[in-house]
């Protein structure tokens, strides 16, 4: 017997049969009396939605979406409650006075705590969430908050900030923290120095009352949070997931149709809601939530998993949740995949029935619902489609750059011509993209100056392929040039064949402009700076000049006989000659430092010399007042360093003598440690501390500006210049670390650093000597040639070189000293050469006499007034062993002389 069966056979095989017939017509008329009315509209259910806030643009989408039918359309009845201070739609939600609400990062926390919330859509792919302060307030970091007075909600709500200060390292209890009053007048009026807000809303007030606003932004430093999203209740969701399903939809829609139309939404605002903003405040929130959203870029509602697990994340960071949290249910699945066995079963059953009830109806009934189905989606897809390229369209004919196309002519120069060009290029050159397609018209309007170079590199790039930048002047419509940057791309076929180019074209005039700019403001700084280098100088040596007489003299005085009052007198100059050279130095050191001149050296050195040197100059002022000057140098610090010993020594000397200084009675110690040693480097901190009268809270923040001490009568009783401490952070930084101190008033202070060194295994001197010095004895009757324009100079080291057992030459000129080189170059021992003088400098003095008189051998030590570095490397370049700067001490210039004698031949 046949068995095949078909399922469109089914109805006459029952119908065929006079049983079948008498159960089935009954059935079938049964159905048919129960079928609703095609016509009747089902009643639209109520429900409520619970904003955020107060009616604003905020809430944008819910408005368009009721103004438009949209939720009429889905079948409901929505109220769109505004929210308050206090009222948060989580709990409105939660107690069932309204089925849907918006949220922040709270939702997700409220979740992860066992709340049954549902998160529906996020509309705002980025937190407007930002801490507003002055700009004036020099608050620019999360940093800067410290100590500072922050209005926060309180709340889960300020999860973001929280996670944004955990980032950046800045303990929260360290902010004063104070509850939002949601008036950002308390900004203004100095009540709070920070303000939690929305950067579409609070900013614009700060702008109409003339304040310019700055902010803080979590998205800055890492954290980013969806915000303002959409969600119901697991209970609504479970009860009625197609009227969450219509819901949600329909809000969507309302977005897409208030990002569109966001000057209609405007109007209807101001018209319906009573917003308390004006039309141009919400121009502003629309423009900044654009910003946010991202419609043209990003699906509205889009949703990342991944996104909401680091958020999650970050709440656990912050000890709000435990580790072990998790998320499923928490995120809507608005296509959710029904599963095969349950399909085969409803599929198993209801076929079952309709093939007893009616096969043949059915099938074209689900024929034609599929049909209707395809239908409605192709058409969704087509309307999809349209809305994407109106986006892409709107997003590159609105941006800020042109985009082109070229594609392969034969007849076109270069072998391309333009295909397609973007709305833009009317914006930004004049003229209309129709122009575009002339031949030779984009080379005809490059800059003559350029052209040969933009077009080598075009024919580079259809060599090489790839892509390359390019920039160049092109002319405008109206007849000026302007600069252009535009960057190309070649598109190969599969078989390496160029089929066509795109590129972007971009205004960058205006950073020409700036870099143009930038370029004179650096060349009219570096005169400034040559200018101030040179008045330095200058005044440098008109200073040390008449300095060099007035404590040489006075040496030599005080190596006569003098009765105690004139001693006395005579020893005074002496200390206040000292104490003003100690301030031309420092300001001649901060003038280097300031203009970026400072250079330190890298020499191996003895730290316990260094240290020798400090404590020399410190022992004798700390045992007259009594006081125990203590050096302790921890036993792993190593002995032989590399570095500037010089500039550390400085340093050292300065925090160290400030300790004397200030102390009146106890001590003063010197601590070296070993922070770290690693790859040759070794980090020290050199502590310094006092038992004197420390410093007041109020001076700490400015202790190391220049030309700042405790207060006026710092001055008038201890002296100096203020320079000293400035000048010391700014070495110190050189050499990798930074001073820090610590002080109460009355109780003494600690001055400390850390500062980053070579190691060596050995110290090698820098001009190794000969021999040991000459004694005395055998100097007597050596010739010297003194080289020295300044009368009174002249005379000074001419008695203290002949005191020393010295015959001196004198020449006052550069010129007069060559001369009698020439003439008795084999009876001089050594020269003493004056670098500024008339006639012919002692620069040029020197090198004549190497080079044009070959005498090589011949010690030649500068003595000068001009103390910057400059100089001495010059000095060396010009062929001078050694180099003085006056004033000169007595000793030291007898000591360089003698030290010289010993290495040369005589």
């Amino acid at each position: 017997m046949d068995r095949s069966f078909s399922f469109m056979s089914m109805p006459a095989f029952f119908f065929s049969r006079p049983a079948a017939r008498r159960r089935i017509f009954p059935l079938l008329c049964l159905l048919l009396w129960c079928r609703p009315a095609v016509t009747a509209e089902p009643p639209l259910e109520a429900v409520t939605l619970q904003l955020r806030w107060l009616h604003q643009f905020q809430f944008a989408g819910y408005y368009a979406a009721q103004e438009k039918g949209y939720y009429r359309e889905a079948g409901l009845d929505v109220t769109i409650s505004p929210g308050r201070p206090g009222l948060q739609p989580i709990g409105e939600v939660l107690a069932g006075r309204a089925q849907f609400g918006v949220a922040n990062s709270e939702l997700l926390h409220q979740r992860l705590l066992g709340r049954p919330l549902v998160a529906l859509a996020a509309v705002f792919q980025h937190s407007p969430s930002v801490l507003l302060v002055r700009a004036d307030s020099g608050i620019r970091s999360p940093q800067d908050l410290v100590g500072k007075r922050v209005m926060m909600i309180g709340d889960d709500t300020d999860a973001d900030f929280l996670a944004m200060l955990r980032n950046e390292g800045v303990d929260v209890s360290r902010l004063a923290r104070l509850n939002s009053s949601y008036d950002v007048g308390d900004l203004l009026d100095g009540r709070t120095d920070a303000f939690n807000a929305y950067v579409t809303n609070e900013p614009y007030l700060l702008e109409q009352r003339g304040v310019l606003p700055a902010v803080i932004s979590p998205i800055t430093y890492g954290i980013d949070f969806y915000s303002d999203i959409l969600f119901t209740s697991e209970q609504e969701l479970a009860e009625r997931p197609d009227r969450v399903k219509a819901f949600r939809d329909a809000s969507l829609r309302g977005w897409d149709y208030a990002m569109r139309h966001p000057d209609e939404i405007i109007e209807l605002i101001l018209r319906r809601y009573g917003s308390g903003k004006s039309r141009e405040h919400l121009r502003y929130e629309a423009d900044a939530m654009r910003r946010l959203i991202l419609p043209e870029l990003v699906e509205l509602g889009h949703m990342n998993p991944g996104r909401w697990r680091r958020m999650a994340d970050s709440f656990v960071q912050l000890g709000m949740v435990k580790a072990d949290y998790r998320l499923d249910g928490f995120l809507y699945d608005p296509d959710p995949k029904v599963g095969y066995s349950r399909v085969k079963w409803l599929g198993g059953a209801a076929g079952g029935i309709l093939i007893l009830l009616a096969g043949t109806a059915l099938c074209q009934g689900i024929f034609n619902r599929r049909l209707q189905r395809e239908v409605r989606e192709r058409k969704q897809a087509e309307d999809q489609l349209r809305q994407t390229g109106a986006r892409l369209r709107h997003l590159i004919d609105g941006g800020p750059a042109v985009v082109y196309s070229l594609l392969p002519s034969l007849q076109a120069e270069g072998g391309f011509a333009m295909d397609y060009v973007s709305a833009a290029l009317v914006r930004l050159a004049g003229y209309p993209p129709a122009q575009w397609h002339e031949p030779a018209f984009w080379s005809e309007h490059v800059h003559p100056d350029d052209r040969q170079g933009v077009s080598g590199l075009n024919r580079r790039l259809l060599r090489e392929r790839g892509t390359l930048v390019h920039e160049y002047r092109f002319r405008h419509a109206d007849g000026h040039y302007f600069w252009v940057h535009d960057s190309l791309t070649v598109i190969c076929d599969e078989e390496g064949r160029p089929v066509e180019i795109i590129g972007t074209w971009i205004d960058i005039s205006a950073r020409k402009e700036a870099e143009a700019a930038l370029v004179a403001a650096k060349d009219e700084a570096d005169r400034a700076n040559r200018a101030k280098s040179e008045f330095l100088a200058n005044m440098s040596h008109e200073i040390r000049t008449p300095m060099n007489a007035v404590m040489g003299f006075a040496q030599l005085a005080l190596k006569t006989e003098l009765n105690p009052r004139q001693h006395d007198y005579v020893e005074r100059i002496d200390r206040a000659s000292k104490a003003l050279l100690g301030v031309i130095n420092d300001v001649l050191d901060f003038s280097k430092i300031e203009a970026g001149r400072m250079d330190l050296e890298r020499i191996a050195f003895r730290l316990d010399a260094a240290l020798d040197s400090v404590y020399s100059l410190n022992a004798v002022a700390a045992e007259q007042k009594g006081l125990l000057l203590r050096f302790n140098v921890a036993p792993d610090v190593p002995a032989i360093l590399v570095g500037d010993p010089l500039r550390l020594s400085q340093v050292l000397i300065n925090l160290v003598s400030n300790a004397v200084k200030f102390t009146a009675a106890g001590e003063v110690s010197l601590l070296v440690a070993k922070r770290r040693e690693r790859k040759g480097q070794a980090r020290l901190l050199f502590t310094v501390r006092d038992t004197g009268s420390g410093i007041r809270e109020e001076v700490l923040p400015y202790l190391f500006e220049p030309f700042t001490q405790e207060d006026s009568s710092t001055t008038r009783r201890f002296g100096g210049s203020g320079l000293g401490l400035a000048i010391s952070q700014r070495l110190v930084k050189l050499m990798g670390g930074v001073i820090e101190v610590r002080s109460a008033y009355g109780q003494g202070s600690q001055f400390s650093f850390v500062a980053d060194f070579g190691l060596a295994a050995q110290v090698v001197p820098a001009i190794p000597p000969a021999r040991p010095p000459l004694p005395a004895a055998a100097q007597a009757g050596i010739r010297l040639l003194l080289v020295e324009d300044h009368d009174v100079n002249r005379s000074l080291m001419l008695e203290v070189l002949q005191e020393a057992g010295f015959v001196v030459d004198v020449a006052v000129n550069g010129r007069e000293a060559v001369e009698r080189v020439a003439r008795f170059s084999r009876d001089y021992g050594a020269v003493l050469m004056d670098l500024q003088m008339p006639e012919m400098d002692g620069f040029d003095a020197t090198r004549l006499i190497r080079r044009g008189l070959g005498v090589t051998d011949l010690p030649i030590i500068a003595i000068t007034a001009h103390a910057l570095g400059s100089e001495r490397g010059k000095s060396m370049e010009a062929g001078m062993n050694d180099f003085l700067t006056k004033p000169v001490d007595t000793g030291l210039l007898v000591d360089t002389v003698r030290r010289w004698l010993a290495a040369s031949p005589l």
